[in-house]
């Protein structure tokens, strides 16, 4: 058995691609600099057919519908997640702002609403507690963002809690 310290998208970067026959990830995708990016080479390591296994916490579902638009979620050095929007008609891009201060979509629930405000309100002191875990990131966008064919999906936790099953 060989130990290894390293932070993830160094790991990732030296292996090749379909080298792996599953990754599984546990509450990880909150405390990388960039998911997205994580995600995806999480994506090109595993085998064609196998199976990608997240376990994470972030955003209650709704938030996350913003991201059709056509806006793509970005992270800035700290680990603050902002939103991009892309106009398709001239390759544009404006800054849409920091998630959550952007207001509430009128499909969200009011304990929804009341959940991510909580997240939102919270996140400097559990970042000072917690090491880098930004516990509210909208983690559904940043699986559709990284490319994951998501066979299944399961929201716990009053919508704070994803499991995810992906297949490359």
């Amino acid at each position: 058995m060989t130990l290894l310290e390293s932070d993830v998208l160094t790991f990732l970067r030296k292996a090749p691609s379909d080298y792996y026959d599953s990754v599984v990830d546990t509450f990880g995708l909150c405390s990388y600099g960039d998911p997205t990016t994580v995600l995806e080479e999480v994506t090109r390591v595993v085998k064609p057919g196998e199976v990608v296994l997240l376990l994470e916490h972030g955003r209650t579902p709704e938030v996350d519908r913003r991201g059709k638009g056509g806006e793509k979620v970005l992270f800035d050095e700290e680990g603050y997640y902002k939103v991009k929007k892309t106009s398709k008609e001239d390759n544009d891009t404006s800054s849409a702002g920091v998630v959550g201060a952007a207001g509430v979509p009128a499909d969200k629930s009011s304990l929804h609403t009341y959940l991510d405000d909580l997240l939102d309100r919270g996140l400097p002191q559990h970042l000072a507690s917690w090491g880098g875990c930004h516990w509210n990131r909208p983690i559904e966008q940043i699986v559709a963002d990284a490319g994951l064919n998501v066979t299944e999906r399961r929201v716990v936790h009053f919508g704070t809690g994803y499991l995810f099953r992906g297949r490359k």
